[in-house]
């Protein structure tokens, strides 16, 4: 039995109270969701704060009218329809409102049935075309190959044991280096959940608690100067999956919102306002073990009970080398300046399987771009490789086996030395430096910040 559709949620911006009345009474009536606004600054700050699927825009209000909220509205990257209220209904009117981007014209005085049926249609209009955008990207989600490609037997038991959970809805939390494929394991998790055709919405814990907090619940506002009212990512994700990277960087008292989220299906708003239920499922991501996060006080344990209901590890692609060369082939044929006939030559093999890969399975795809694009053959050679050296290469332990000179430390402060290792081979080149460790230059921009990392 297909789920209920929810109700259109409906903005109705006019400063006439009566005019007012008569617009919101019959869509009530009809059961959809509605928000009044007095003019366009209101107009606009409810625009962002409950992100309405319909907005019945009068043109003529006091401050900013009607056309200057149209011309405002062309810079929201996902706009609700508008259908534009008006006493003034000469062609010239109409024509300037629908370039500016209004869909339908109505002129006062209205009939309500007539009403009625516009707003529906500009409704399902919207809503077709949200389900045509979540589609396409879970389409080219699900048709691009082979999702997680291993060999080694104990990985794919945890990603088996992971998607087999995908359809239950429980909350999930993955751990593992950078590079190791947990953002692709997650979006496999939400494309063969029962929320498939909800967002996936992605947050990075680490940074300003207080900015984080407000990413991810939103702001309430207030009529008076301060920040406009603003809808979270928490509640953007609702009906779909909302993915907290780092999420051991949340400051306790934004992990015990997450675990109070993940229990009772609410949220409020930064500011105070209304609970809002919303039903999320949330999956936590970590690039260190989950337990070791608990044991250094980073992790609320009741994140790691509340959110761990199905838990995985992703091991470092040096701890599965017999995946490297499956992997780097399955990269020559997919990506799009390869081929079905590039293959790597013995030698190119045996030295990807040497490299340590300190950038996992991101840094080894890396590679196997650059290569196709500098290689003009059919085969790939070992000189075609963009690799350092073993000379120059820093060295890259696995979990739990630090460098001699690092025994006895903490894997963050082996972490740190490793950083600086390779930011020092590469004369402190960041960009160099991020294609080396397999990382975007912002994650490891973040990183020399967190750590304090400089030059001598």
């Amino acid at each position: 039995m297909p789920p209920t559709p929810l109700p259109l949620r409906i903005l109705v911006a006019e400063d006439d109270p009566l005019h007012r009345a008569l617009l919101v009474h019959p869509l009530l009536e009809d059961g959809m969701e509605v928000q009044e606004a007095v003019d366009g600054e209101s107009a606009l700050k409810a625009v962002f704060g409950i992100a309405p699927d319909v907005l019945l825009l009068d043109l003529r209000m006091p401050g900013m009218d009607g056309m200057e909220v149209l011309r405002r509205l062309r810079t929201v990257s996902d706009p609700p329809e508008v259908l534009v209220v008006t006493g003034d209904g000469t062609a010239a009117t109409a024509v300037a409102a629908m370039r500016l981007g209004a869909r339908d014209y109505i002129t006062k005085p209205w009939n309500p049935e007539a009403l009625l049926t516009r707003v529906r249609n500009a409704g399902e209009h919207r809503r077709l075309a949200v389900d045509v955008r979540r589609h396409r990207a879970r389409t080219a989600l699900e048709g691009d190959g082979p999702q997680f490609l291993t060999r080694d037997p104990q990985l794919r038991r945890r990603v088996a044991a992971a998607l087999g959970a995908a359809a239950s809805g429980v909350p999930v939390l993955i751990s593992g280096e950078s590079g190791t494929g947990k953002e692709l394991l997650a979006r496999r998790i939400h494309a063969l959940s029962g929320v498939r055709d909800g967002a996936f919405v992605v947050v990075n814990g680490s940074g300003d608690h207080q900015v984080v907090e407000e990413e991810l619940f939103g702001v309430e506002g207030s009529d008076g100067p301060g920040l406009p009212a603003r809808m979270g990512l928490v509640e953007l994700a609702d009906g779909g999956t909302l993915m907290v990277e780092s999420v051991e960087s949340l400051s306790e008292a934004l992990q015990e919102r997450l675990v109070r989220l993940v229990a009772e299906g609410a949220v409020r708003r930064m500011g105070g306002g209304p609970v809002r239920r919303v039903s999320v499922r949330v999956i936590g991501v970590s690039e260190r073990p989950l337990a070791e996060q608990v044991a250094g006080g980073r992790l609320r344990a009741d994140v790691l009970h509340r959110l761990g209901i199905v838990t995985v590890d992703l091991p470092p692609l040096r701890a599965r080398r017999g995946d490297i060369r499956l992997l780097a082939r399955h990269f020559l044929r997919t990506l799009p300046t390869g081929g079905e006939d590039r293959v790597l030559s013995p030698a190119a093999g045996r030295r990807l399987q040497s490299y340590p890969w300190p950038g996992n399975v991101r840094e080894l795809k890396n590679v196997i771009e650059r290569t196709l694009l500098l290689a003009s053959g059919r085969v790939v050679e070992d000189g075609d490789l963009p690799l350092e050296p073993p000379s120059r290469r820093p060295p890259s332990p696995l979990p739990g086996q630090g460098l001699p000179e690092d025994s006895g430390v903490s894997l963050t402060e082996v972490e740190r030395k490793h950083i600086a290792r390779v930011l020092a081979s590469t004369g402190w080149h960041r960009g160099r430096a991020a294609e080396l460790l397999g990382i975007a230059p912002k994650t490891l921009y973040r990183k020399v910040r967190q750590y304090g990392i400089a030059p001598p």
